[in-house]
């Protein structure tokens, strides 16, 4: 059900009295649950896209392109994106702050789950309700969207249904949860397929052989899931698609498969890989990279597919989003994207990342161990910064808090500042 903006009725007076919903069927229960999720349903924390600035291009540097993103779309965070910041006039930010509504709301749903124990949304969305810090899990429902051919954005029949778990203590709870930068790569394949290879051949030109596609530190696997579901979209007459998406700790691989089952058919992600397009999950230590001696994943990570058939060097296209948080990081994803990146100029690695004060020194990790790429020509055989863009996000908050995101594309080439001559 979408709410139309111009006119919103509040809770207590959309919702249908608890003694009717006996006679109601459940179509139109759901619709009701689905009017409580748009209006209630937290969004992801500074993900919704105000603009893109490029900042370097093929070696050239102080290339300030910006490209307003203000065309009445939501992006993947389910958020309205339009050019301003202020979100004062958005109808929905009075509802959600008006605490009669909100407690009319969870009565409603409570007597629902109560009285009809066969509507696992809005159990879901009355545990949401309660607090992500103390509810237990929070499952979303995220749209996706690509632009139309006749110009404009066009809302897919597509979803992608992500479970966060409550955080703990301990880096690898960070994982369990889906954060901002995951939100703006997926919007990001949505706005531009062509650069992520959708719906396109693998390197080798050869139709027979699936466009591979691997995701590092997926987390709760949006970016990955979003990619298949976008490739599979696309996938009319194209080559076949192989995702992969990693992690590491056994907590996150455990809800990251379950994830990946909630978004597709057991064809989709069985390891004979019969279909056009199919994803798979697998542990993946970056650490063993840079170190013969360090193991290459927990021993109890489950893995939904085979190490050495899925993992195999060559993958056309590499995603990450909030990866690099620690300061061995960006080694260890240079030596990873340069193990698994196929040699093709055509090859990308797409990281998007956010400029966060308290991570300054990571970001200028990333840049000094990548390095920026050349204006000169030809194949080169270092891992370099061909692209880096500016992308500024609203917080979402009602309020001026902006949140601004660096997204690389990264690729082979030539170093600037490196000499070249044989």
């Amino acid at each position: 059900m979408l709410i139309s903006s111009a006119t919103i009725d509040p809770p207590s007076q959309k919702l249908p009295p608890p003694r009717s919903l006996g006679s109601l069927p459940p179509e139109v229960l759901h619709e009701y649950v689905e009017y409580l999720r748009t209006l209630y349903m937290p969004s992801v924390r500074g993900s919704k896209i105000l603009r893109r600035t490029l900042e370097v291009s093929d070696g050239r540097t102080g290339v300030e392109i910006q490209r307003a993103e203000g065309n009445g779309r939501k992006n993947v965070s389910g958020n309205d994106d339009r050019d301003e910041v202020e979100d004062e006039g958005d109808p929905y930010t009075a509802l959600r702050t008006d605490a009669f509504e909100r407690t009319h709301a969870l009565r409603w749903l409570s007597y629902l789950t109560t009285r009809f124990p066969d509507t696992p949304a809005a159990a879901s969305l009355l545990a949401n309700l309660a607090g992500p810090g103390g509810s237990g899990p929070m499952t979303r429902v995220l749209p996706l969207y690509r632009h139309a051919s006749a110009g404009g954005w066009k809302r897919m029949a597509l979803t992608v249904t992500v479970r966060d778990m409550p955080l703990s203590d301990g880096l690898e709870s960070a994982g369990v949860q889906t954060w901002g930068g995951a939100c703006v790569l997926a919007d990001l394949m949505s706005r531009d397929p062509a650069i992520f290879r959708l719906g396109g051949r693998s390197e080798s030109g050869n139709d027979a052989e699936p466009l591979r596609v691997l995701e590092l530190g997926s987390g709760t696997g949006l970016v990955g899931i979003a990619y298949t579901k976008l490739a599979e979209a696309e996938s009319a007459g194209r080559p076949k698609t192989r995702v992969v998406c990693t992690d590491l700790y056994p907590a996150v691989l455990e809800n990251l498969a379950w994830n990946v089952t909630q978004n597709f058919s057991p064809s989709t992600f069985e390891l004979g890989c019969a279909t056009s397009t199919s994803i798979c999950v697998h542990p993946l230590d970056w650490a063993a990279f840079t170190s013969p001696t360090t193991p290459s994943s927990p021993q109890s990570a489950p893995s939904l597919c085979p190490l050495t058939t899925h993992l195999s060097p060559g993958f056309d296209v590499i995603l990450g989003a909030d990866i690099a948080y620690e300061p061995p990081h960006a080694a260890w994803i240079y030596a990873a994207v340069r193990a698994m990146l196929r040699r093709s100029p055509d090859a990308l690695f797409h990281l998007v990342m956010p400029l966060r004060p308290t991570h300054a020194v990571e970001c200028e990790d990333v840049e000094r161990t990548f390095g920026m790429r050349t204006s000169r020509t030809g194949d080169g055989e270092q891992l370099v910064v061909r692209r880096k863009e500016r992308v500024v996000c609203a917080v979402g908050d009602g309020g001026q808090q902006q949140v601004v995101y660096a997204y690389y594309q990264i690729g082979w080439g030539f170093r600037a500042g490196v000499s070249h001559d044989s």
